[in-house]
């Protein structure tokens, strides 16, 4: 498949929302967003485009999970985690 494809783009997608959905979800526990009264939507990611963010605590558990995720996820899809463009960020600690 090319890039450009109108396909690809769907592919990229449906790659991403499992990884996010079966994985993420599971593993990685993101924010709140919402009333306190119990109705609050959990944030785990953001897709843009071809990039993703991912929210997480600032804990080392997190982060190894993470690490783990990527991992499997170079192993399952072979698409490779371009390490170099990419960063891990501390918000708010």
């Amino acid at each position: 498949m090319l890039q450009g494809d109108p396909v690809s783009s769907l592919l990229f997608f449906l790659v991403m929302e499992v990884l996010t959905v079966g994985l993420i979800a599971e593993l990685i526990y993101g924010f709140s967003i919402g009333p306190l009264n119990g109705s609050a939507t959990n944030v785990y990611h953001l897709l843009v485009v071809d990039d993703m963010i991912i929210f997480c605590d600032n804990d080392c558990e997190q982060i190894v999970n993470l690490h783990g995720i990527l991992i499997w996820f170079e192993a399952v899809f072979v698409l490779r985690v371009n390490l170099s463009r990419s960063s891990i960020l501390s918000v708010g600690k």
